[in-house]
């Protein structure tokens, strides 16, 4: 503001003020940033990002938006607390109205905010809004007041000089009566006891810390949404007088069989979200929809853009399109693709470079501008990172075609390859020449199988990805798909009645869709490769029990070299894992190994070893080892620097109902065990199977498990 005062006749223009989650957080900095702009600067536009967010919850920056309405497929969308603050401005103004200045109809409020007085052409109608909103925003907190609001305070707001007094009249025309609007964080938008005007031309009214106030002559405010009897899809979210804030319209998921054919009028298929280039419905031939020659034949999707973009923040991100669930699991996918025909070297085509070695080419470097056309189908896309940089990739796997000569495909998890290969020569020939091509992707549990037309080229175990979207990509040229057909996988049926695992489930996702971040969720827990040791978890049986396996989930990535991993079962001689106070206290912390297996990290045929289609790995012991109730116990992987890969220690882990699971553990250098914290979180992850025949512990056991994990407290 002093600065500006310095130069009266400088002019400016707001850009983009607002980029916060839409909680009550972001209602009370969007609230605060509508008075202040005009309080601090004389600014009475502003502008926030976005109106609506209508973007899946796995891309970045969710809830950015005064809005929600993410699942089109529905029609349910919900009204989120920055509507209603901005209600308090517009709902009580029109086009035309005008701000009055400081000193004259706005200001700072002694116990902290602002108000600002706007007021019709002809000063018959005019308004107030109060604000002492201390919410948090996107970046760096926002500008909070010089004074913040401790506690209710009374305000008095005085109609005195002449353009008041003008003011003044138009109120005592309505009886000398003023509405009163406030939202708060547990009601929003809620009309309040009509305030008068005094003989002296005093309002009063009192004003809660973190809140917003409207009063005004106007009388035609809603809280209520409209809805058109006929439209039975849309969920109307409303809120009634007194009530704690809107309610969540219904949900439903993204309907699955999906089936797009690309033969509609419209240039945009339905529900697909392109992140790169500009995915549109043309004729096989090319033609787009509406021109002349349009209409003609088969509808398909065509990546349109051919030159990369000038890049926002230093890269512009590979073309592709994202549709479907986001909590997607057990799910087959199937297109028809095909690359435009590409200008042949002289005196080369693909019979000439049958049993040549193709380039190797690298999954990232790929996508950041290689020179070679690809065109590719994905599924399980759980989440993209635009702002990771130039190697942010869908995080998913992805089934491609690379027009290198000879022709290649690669499978990859991410930045990471995983399997690939030549095309038979048929696919050559048909890449070479422009002509379509089936790809088909089944994941289903862990277990991820590739088909390029009627060959299977891939089955695999993998387990970096669990759930997500579809997702067809290109690079910087045309590309084209039809018949994208989806459809839901039966599950993997429950684990047999003998197999009975330590850990029933164990998750490397977590969700925040309330972080005040652009780091989309889910977050998935960091692989590692950084660490020589001992990773695990601590558990304590109910009962005794016996173990009859020793497992760890496969985890892609680390060195090639690692193709073994040892697995243990420590049974601790002291109360518990913690960081020692001294060495004497290091020494004293012995364990027993009670069991160890040596687990390959790919598929073997060896007897004892077995690997399931959900992804783990288990060793059988050569006769089952008993474990007493009431004891801890530490399960374990060793860990090798630059070796093998592991979660870190953000695993969320369910546990048999017979297991109380302490928290994660390591061994580092100093022989020492440490845990991070309690609860059912683990490395790794590790696992068990136990055998079904258990035994009632002793009372003097089961005193000690009370003493240990607080059970009966």
């Amino acid at each position: 503001a002093s600065v500006l005062d310095a130069h009266r006749t400088t002019r400016f223009w707001a850009s983009e003020e607002l980029s916060t989650v839409a909680d009550w957080g972001g209602a009370g900095c969007w609230g605060r940033m509508l008075n202040q702009n005009f309080v601090r600067m004389n600014a009475t536009s502003s502008i926030a990002w976005s109106l609506v967010w209508s973007a899946y919850p796995n891309l970045e920056c969710f809830g950015n938006g005064l809005l929600y309405a993410y699942e089109p497929w529905s029609g349910s969308y919900e009204v989120m607390p920055p509507v209603w603050v901005t209600a308090h401005t517009t709902q009580f103004t029109q086009p035309g109205w005008q701000y009055l200045p400081q000193g004259e109809g706005a200001g700072l409020l002694a116990g902290g905010g602002t108000f600002v007085t706007i007021a019709s052409r002809h000063f018959d109608h005019f308004t107030v809004v109060l604000e002492t909103l201390r919410g948090q925003c996107f970046y760096h907190e926002g500008c909070y007041h010089t004074k913040e609001a401790s506690g209710p305070q009374t305000v008095r707001l005085h109609l005195g000089h002449a353009k008041a007094r003008r003011l003044l009249a138009a109120a005592q025309r309505g009886g000398g009566l003023l509405e009163v609007w406030s939202t708060n964080q547990t009601h929003w938008f809620v009309r309040q006891p009509d305030v008068h005007i005094d003989v002296y031309g005093t309002i009063t009214l009192s004003i809660e810390a973190d809140s917003i106030v409207t009063v005004t002559t106007l009388r035609n405010a809603s809280n209520r949404g409209v809805r058109h009897p006929e439209d039975k899809r849309t969920s109307v979210t409303h809120v009634a007088f007194g009530s704690e804030g809107p309610t969540q319209a219904l949900e439903s998921s993204f309907p699955i069989p999906y089936e797009e054919n690309f033969n509609g009028l419209s240039r945009d298929p339905r529900f697909f979200a392109d992140q790169g280039g500009a995915f549109e419905m043309v004729d096989a031939g090319g033609e787009e929809r509406g021109s002349k020659d349009a209409g003609r034949g088969n509808g398909v999707l065509e990546q349109r853009v051919v030159i990369p973009p000038i890049a926002w923040i230093g890269h512009s991100p590979s073309p592709f399109t994202l549709v479907g669930g986001v909590n997607w699991t057990d799910v087959g996918v199937q297109v028809s693709v095909r690359l435009h025909r590409q200008p042949p070297e002289e005196g080369t085509d693909v019979t000439q470079t049958a049993g040549q070695m193709p380039p190797v080419i690298d999954a990232v470097d790929l996508h950041k501008g290689s020179d070679f056309s690809h065109v590719g189908l994905c599924t399980r896309i759980s989440r993209y990172q635009f702002f990771g940089g130039a190697k942010a990739t869908p995080e998913g796997y992805c089934l491609e075609i690379v027009q290198t000569a000879p022709p290649q495909w690669m499978l990859t998890a991410g930045s990471v390859t995983l399997e690939s290969g030549l095309l038979e020569h048929a696919g050559a020939v048909l890449t070479a020449k422009a002509g379509w091509l089936q790809l088909r992707l089944d994941a289903r549990g862990a277990r991820l199988n590739a088909w390029i037309g009627d060959a299977r080229v891939a089955s695999l175990i993998d387990t970096a990805f669990p759930f997500g979207q579809v997702a067809l990509r290109c690079g910087y040229h045309h590309c084209q798909y039809d018949d994208l057909k989806i459809q839901a996988l039966e599950p993997l049926p429950p684990s047999p009645g003998d197999r009975r695992p330590l850990l029933r489930a164990a998750s490397a996702a977590s969700f925040d869709y309330h972080g005040r971040t652009c780091d989309p969720a889910p977050r998935l827990a960091r692989r590692r490769t950084d660490f020589t040791g001992f990773v695990g978890f601590s558990f304590v049986p109910k009962t005794q029990v016996h173990v009859k396996a020793l497992g760890r989930l496969s985890v892609s990535g680390g060195h090639p070299w690692a193709k073994v991993h040892n697995v243990s079962l420590f049974r601790l001689r002291t109360d518990g894992v913690s960081a020692p106070r001294s060495n004497d206290e290091a020494r004293s912390q012995q364990q027993r190994l009670i069991a160890s297996v040596a687990l390959p990290t790919e598929p073997v045929d060896q007897v004892g070893v077995d690997q399931t289609d959900d992804g783990w790995v288990y060793a059988q012991l050569r006769q089952p080892v008993l474990l007493e109730g009431g004891r801890e116990y530490v399960l374990v992987s060793s860990e090798l620097e630059n070796g093998d890969t592991f979660y870190d220690a953000a695993v969320s882990a369910e546990a048999d109902e017979g297991i109380y699971v302490r928290g994660p553990v390591y061994l580092d250098r100093s022989q020492t065990w440490h845990r991070l914290h309690e609860g059912p979180v683990v490395f790794g992850p590790l696992n068990a199977l136990l055998a079904e025949k258990t035994e009632p512990v002793i009372k003097r056991a089961m005193g000690h498990l009370r003493r240990l994990v607080g059970f009966g407290n």
